[in-house]
């Protein structure tokens, strides 16, 4: 385990200078439209509805670890917190999507799943405003389920088709006046989707913190759910925003405290991220165990 270990972490380094090379300042930048109406949704390219395909998260419900890092049965990657009279009103990022290994999965009695998201609350509330892909596996012979989602937590995602593995994916979460402007732009396909929504019904939305995060969803491993095998999750130009207009990175500042957060099931480690680079712009995350 240890000599697989050591191959993941040179391989989420070789990786990184790969992505430090290719990649444009502004790979991240997404196209600048208005956003749609409150409560309807933009669609473009390959992406369409997919009802079917239920997505809901949990929260990270946090234990401290040791020094800025915590342990989640269900969340791993980095959450940063609003430093007291400050809001998080933007948090944008990039990745590509895993080649999700069915094979290499153990199926809980529901299968196995791996989603990345970017999104705003639920690290230290009960809101969560997130976009991003959600993966799913039904057996250890059969392709994987991919989607593209947004959900408003508590409420229930909302599901679309038209991303796969290897696509370039571009996501920002934004408070706007109406509500909270969640939008993905596939850049590999030209697809994706753009929708403001409202905070949900009975729910108080703090804008308390921003996330970018790899998520055991739909209840977890107690839930019957295991984890996916993603192999490498690399997700790059994270940028924060404050309510005062100020950004920045996932580093820990006079706005914001960065924490790293553990997958953990027991004493077993289920994920992993990396340390933050550069600048504290980018970082890894590397698969254990399903379970």
């Amino acid at each position: 385990m240890n000599k697989i270990r050591a191959s993941l972490v040179i391989m989420a380094a070789v990786l990184a200078a790969a992505l430090a090379v290719t990649l444009p300042a502004t790979a991240a930048t997404p196209h600048r439209t208005s956003p749609p109406p409150l409560g309807s949704v933009r669609l473009t390219g390959p992406m369409r509805a997919n009802p079917a395909f239920h997505y809901r998260t949990n929260l990270a419900s946090p234990r401290p670890l040791h020094a800025n890092t915590v342990s989640s049965q269900n969340w791993s990657g980095y959450a940063i917190t609003a430093q007291p009279g400050q809001t998080l009103t933007r948090m944008q990022g990039l990745f590509t999507v895993p080649n999700v290994n069915c094979a290499r999965s153990t199926l809980g009695t529901n299968g196995a799943v791996f989603s990345e998201w970017i999104g705003l609350d639920g690290f230290t509330d009960n809101t969560v405003e997130q976009a991003g892909v959600a993966v799913q596996c039904t057996s250890t012979t059969g392709p994987a389920t991919y989607v593209a989602f947004f959900e408003m937590f508590p409420n229930p995602g909302v599901t679309f088709t038209g991303v796969s593995p290897g696509d370039a994916i571009v996501i920002f979460v934004q408070r706007v006046s109406s509500g909270w402007h969640l939008d993905l732009q596939d850049r590999t396909t030209g697809g994706g989707f753009s929708t403001v929504q409202p905070c949900p019904s009975g729910s108080t939305c703090r804008d308390a913190n921003a996330e970018v995060i790899t998520e055991d969803f739909n209840g977890s491993v107690p839930a019957g759910f295991d984890l996916a095998d993603f192999a490498i999750d690399e997700q790059t130009d994270l940028v924060a925003t404050s309510g005062s207009g100020r950004s920045g990175s996932l580093f820990s500042g006079v706005l914001w405290t960065s924490s790293m957060i553990d997958m953990v099931n027991g004493a077993d480690r289920m994920a992993t991220p990396g340390p933050l680079y550069p600048g504290g712009e980018a970082f890894y995350l590397s698969w254990n165990a399903s379970s």
